[in-house]
């Protein structure tokens, strides 16, 4: 199948796209505290700099947080492939305010995304409607060396969807095949600050609020909708107890994942450690004991994932042609 269901929005600009290339090219440089490590450093005296970092962070004359969230809402049309549907694209977060350099990190966040739309493709002299779900979760925490800038005051800018660890978390079904790839913002790379009034609230980490329109178009098609980011401050402490809860949805994550790939592992010992998320990104056959669409539908649905007769025969359907292809390999 091919990836152009993943094709993402290009940077609107010259300037946008020196500004994710500005993002990309910093990901190592972001250590607000500048401690410096070598390949050479032992475990025991990185865990050791990592407490100093987070001890250091309570000194709110350097630093402060705040609890974020973004939510992207549009809808996308391709005209020549005769593709429509909508996209749904939430995110919660916990930042750092480095007062200093005047920027905002991601430490933490965990984000939900969802398409639902149709394509149309023509079999003999018949146009036929194909649905295309597109679905995900993802939670990740951050070091201090890795944290994702998402807002910079003192470049006047904010990120719409920086870089995640792992950026196919998305499962695409088309028809009735499955693939892993990244969301799609439906929003420009960035967004320019605007100081003016009634626009932008940009108040370090005390409060910010941003609304803003999306309307792009590119080779992928063309997507109009909302893109909105509002942040509010945050003690040390509740920054801790909101860091905890992130780490664990990224252990649960994680830990789901390995059980994913538990089945094809027992029976295929050449496969040791290769995840789910690993194979369907690469193409490699799945199982149908593996891929467990679960992890990538909401809460809701999985209650009764089975409810409707279409769905369950979709799936069957699946499941004897994977394990087909595997059988003929």
């Amino acid at each position: 199948m091919e990836k152009k269901w993943f094709i993402g929005i290009a940077a609107a600009g010259t300037g946008a796209a020196l500004i994710m290339g500005g993002l990309r090219m910093q990901r190592g440089d972001r250590d607000p505290l500048g401690i410096g490590e070598s390949e050479e450093t032992s475990e025991e005296d990185r865990q050791k700099i990592e407490q100093l970092y987070w001890e250091e962070l309570q000194d709110e004359e350097k630093y402060g947080f705040c609890a974020g969230t973004m939510n992207v809402n549009t809808h996308y049309s391709d005209p020549i492939l005769k593709n429509t549907g909508t996209i749904e694209y939430s995110s919660s977060e916990l930042l750092l305010f480095n007062k200093e350099a005047q920027k905002l990190f991601i430490v933490a966040r965990e984000a939900e995304f969802a398409y639902s739309g149709r394509l149309q493709t023509v079999m003999g002299e018949l146009a036929i409607d194909v649905p295309v779900e597109e679905r995900g979760t993802s939670a990740e925490v951050y070091d201090r060396r890795t944290m994702p800038v998402r807002i910079d005051i003192a470049g006047g800018y904010i990120a719409t969807d920086p870089d995640y660890k792992e950026n196919n978390w998305v499962a695409a079904k088309i028809g009735e095949e499955w693939e892993l790839g990244p969301p799609r913002t439906g929003c420009e790379g960035v967004f320019m600050l605007d100081s003016a009034p009634g626009k932008d609230v940009v108040a370090g980490n005390q409060m910010i609020a941003i609304d803003r329109a999306c309307s792009t178009a590119d080779i992928s098609g063309s997507y109009d909708g909302t893109f909105s980011y509002a942040c509010s401050v945050v003690d040390y402490r509740k920054a801790m107890e909101l860091l905890e809860d992130y780490r664990t949805k990224e252990e649960l994550q994680n830990t789901k994942d390995a059980e994913i790939s538990e089945p094809e592992r027992e029976e295929n010992p050449e496969v040791e450690g290769a995840s789910a998320r690993e194979k369907l990104d690469t193409g490699t056959p799945l199982p149908a004991t593996e891929f467990d669409e679960r992890r990538f539908v909401p809460e809701e649905e999985e209650s009764d994932p089975l409810s409707n007769e279409d769905i369950r025969k979709q799936l069957e359907e699946l499941r004897q042609e994977m394990q087909a292809d595997i059988r003929a390999e």
